[in-house]
């Protein structure tokens, strides 16, 4: 899917907002199906417009800080950049500590206005749930948990890249407060 082009993206992003929207029109609001499938259609078809162009943007991006690799090693350096054991191939740790960077950069271009944005939304559902529906709760615990990885993500990265930027991965230390390098190296 890294290598997809807009449109692909779009239908995908697009779908999952569109069967979201149906849903939540249908189970929660409780409009009538015709309605329903209308909301989760326009709603795919605008979210999957937006997305789509950006995802895709945003994976070629990622693909070029990785330089060129074949797709499974670069779905390998991609989980490397995140989790689990360094890779012992030079190449590969070099690719996922690039993978780590764009991440970073990317979470770096979002450090103001992407907590107050989740403040934002965590405030608006609560004020929902209090006085529409009790299922807005599923949204102030959504967005509670984006505003708690917009703030834990950078941090989490940072030591990410330091330990994929070791030259000998076999004597890498642990950290054992950071539960995204657990394992052994």
């Amino acid at each position: 899917m890294q290598r997809a082009p807009w449109w692909v993206w779009s239908l995908y992003m697009g779908g999952l907002f569109g069967l979201f929207r149906f849903g939540w029109s249908y189970l929660v609001d409780g409009r009538s199906l015709a309605l329903a499938l209308l909301s989760g259609v326009f709603g795919a078809i605008f979210f999957g417009l937006i997305l789509g162009p950006l995802t895709a943007r945003m994976a070629r991006r990622q693909r070029a800080a990785m330089g060129p690799l074949p797709d499974e090693d670069a779905s390998v350096a991609r989980r490397a950049a995140m989790r689990g054991p360094v890779p012992p191939d030079p190449q590969l740790r070099q690719a996922a500590a690039g993978a780590a960077a764009f991440q970073l950069d990317q979470w770096h271009r979002q450090r103001y206005w992407g907590p107050a944005l989740w403040v934002a939304l965590v405030a608006l559902g609560v004020w929902l749930t209090v006085s529409d529906s009790p299922w807005w709760g599923v949204s102030v615990a959504l967005f509670s948990g984006f505003l708690l990885a917009q703030l834990w993500m950078p941090r989490h990265l940072r030591r990410r890249m330091a330990l994929l930027q070791q030259q000998n991965p076999a004597t890498t230390t642990v950290h054992a407060d950071d539960p995204g390098t657990r394992g052994h190296h």
